[in-house]
């Protein structure tokens, strides 16, 4: 075990070394106006459908949002329909009053 640990470490000894090659080591710089706007483009491009993806995704939830909306409407109605009918029940029993309840 130990000398599979010495290997290790002798390996990344060595490793360390050699030159690093980097994957961006052909990109050149470059001055030329032209070649600047056609990158800049291009991420224009890119930016663009993207914002307009998430747009469409904006559009879908601002319909579940009014569905939602229109659910809690109903819901609402019915909770005040059951709580009226529950108080005409109350005042319907043997007994009640309407300063009680």
């Amino acid at each position: 075990m130990i000398f599979f640990f010495i290997f290790l470490i002798g390996y990344q000894l060595i490793l360390a070394n050699q030159p690093v090659i980097e994957g961006a080591s052909t990109y050149k710089e470059t001055n030329d106006p032209a070649v600047k706007a056609y990158n800049l483009s291009v991420e224009n491009s890119g930016n663009i459908s993207y914002l307009k993806e998430r747009i469409d995704k904006v559009d879908q939830m601002d319909k579940q949002v009014n569905d939602l909306t229109t659910r809690m409407s109903r819901l609402e109605k019915q909770m005040d329909d059951v709580a009226l009918n529950n108080k005409k029940m109350a005042q319907d029993l043997p007994g009640t009053s309407d300063k009680n309840i």
